[in-house]
């Protein structure tokens, strides 16, 4: 497979361009991910990613080599990003300037290109990187070379234990566990899943959520050992399926909906109700995301009309401008979001609503 770059001259110009001018995007969005702090988004399209500054910086283009970009990531202190290509590529940048720092080489048969379900991860020392695309596979930051490869059928998240020992995987109800020095497998297990999120996983990959079989409710396990902890969040009805689910980015919270229906936040630990919040009656939205907060959610309506609702004081309300964004993500401070359409991104500030940045063609 060839390089991103011949040389860090032509990685310069030719993979990395820098522009206070709304770029245009060869959308559709594919992936997306924040800096811990918040101050950088990452947003992954057919023909590379572009890193978006929260305020109105200038945007910073980045072209690897080998198709659309399929996940993002920032290593932890934010310095690096990672991006994975459906051709299986994984790529190091420099976040501050987008300049390509290397390819990370594959010590096993080029991959099988893959359109979804990829995923990367920085261990929380910065020692390790794993991705997913038609294998996990996990590489040792000094010396960039690969470590491990295994198979990668149902998975879909990846997580360091916080000691940067063991690497855990979820997807549709499967959990695997493996040894970064050794390359061990050393759990594989399985929860049976309704719905239609399957199992995600706790930054720290100390727990797993999954909807039941039924879809009515979640199932909350531990992942050392692999235990069933209980079930929490009951939906009424097949209208009210437990979807989506994730943690908050900080790992406090366990964020819940129950298709449009309901929303609930827990708190991590002891799984007491943070927040709670239940469509009135009428004309259901046609989706809700919950911020990390656990406080905040974005509810888009029918009609197309967008907003952002305080859960605690219902009242509290701020509309956004129309924009046809149809799917969302939030910042891990809560403080932006964005929407995307197929050809265009959106940012917002959360407090006011304020459009700052639209990324379009």
């Amino acid at each position: 497979m060839a390089p991103a770059s011949a040389s860090a001259s032509a990685s310069a110009s030719a993979a990395t361009s820098a522009s206070a001018a709304v770029p245009a995007l060869p959308f559709d969005v594919i992936a997306v991910g924040w800096r811990a702090d918040s101050r950088v988004l990452g947003i992954g399209h057919l023909r590379g990613a572009l890193l978006v500054p929260g305020g109105d910086g200038p945007t910073t283009s980045i072209e690897p080599a080998g198709g659309r970009v399929t996940a993002i990531g920032f290593s932890p202190g934010g310095e690096q990003v990672a991006t994975v290509t459906n051709a299986g590529n994984v790529h190091l940048w420099t976040a501050s300037n987008g300049a390509l720092i290397t390819e990370l080489p594959r010590s096993d048969p080029d991959p099988r290109p893959v359109f979804n379900g990829a995923a990367v991860a920085f261990s929380t020392n910065g020692a390790w990187l794993a991705a997913v695309s038609d294998r996990v596979r996990l590489w040792h930051l000094e010396d960039r070379k690969q470590a491990c490869s295994w198979d990668s059928n149902s998975v879909f998240e990846l997580r360091f234990a916080p000691d940067g020992r063991s690497l855990v995987s979820t997807g549709g109800g499967s959990f695997k566990r493996w040894d970064t020095s050794t390359c061990a497998a050393l759990d594989d297990k399985f929860a049976e899943t309704g719905g239609t999120f399957g199992s995600v996983l706790s930054p720290d990959g100390t727990w797993m959520a999954a909807a039941e079989d039924t879809g009515h409710s979640l199932s909350l396990f531990t992942t050392s050992p692999f235990r069933r902890k209980g079930s929490y969040a009951r939906s009424a009805s097949c209208d009210d399926h437990v979807n989506p689910v994730r943690f908050s980015r900080d790992g406090r919270l366990l964020l819940v909906t129950g298709n449009t229906r309901w929303f609930r936040s827990f708190r991590v630990g002891t799984f007491a109700v943070a927040a709670a919040w239940k469509m009135p009656a009428g004309d259901p939205p046609e989706s809700v995301t919950p911020f990390d907060d656990g406080v905040h959610l974005i509810v888009r309506a029918a009609s197309g009309d967008t907003t952002v609702l305080d859960t605690l004081a219902p009242s509290k309300r701020v509309v956004l401008q129309p924009s046809g964004a149809t799917a969302f993500d939030t910042s891990p401070d809560s403080a932006w979001f964005v929407g995307m359409t197929d050809r265009t991104a959106f940012l917002w500030e959360t407090a006011t609503g304020k459009l700052v940045r639209t990324l379009q063609p």
